[in-house]
């Protein structure tokens, strides 16, 4: 999967858990902005519900681990555009 797609997969999964408002992804989508995960204080519940939402759009199973390593939109598009066929 290319970066762009995966960084598209995350906004996605990030809405869907509720992470960011609508408002925030188009803005973030639209100006190909980055976003430090560590500023959305994400504690350990709420990186389960990105798993599972991550999960849901990609088709993968993603440990938090990869998430909490990877703590950048961009760091993690890249990551997973590695995993993802």
């Amino acid at each position: 999967m290319k970066v762009n797609e995966t960084r598209a997969a995350i906004l996605e999964a990030l809405a869907k858990s509720k992470l960011l408002s609508e408002a925030d992804i188009a803005a973030y989508d639209s100006a190909g902005g980055d976003v430090s995960l560590d500023s959305l204080d994400i504690d350990s519940l709420k990186v389960f519900d990105f798993c599972v939402a991550l999960e849901d759009v990609l088709g993968v199973e993603i440990e938090p681990e990869e998430i909490i390593t990877n703590n950048s939109l961009s760091s993690l598009a890249r990551h997973l555009a590695e995993r993802v066929p």
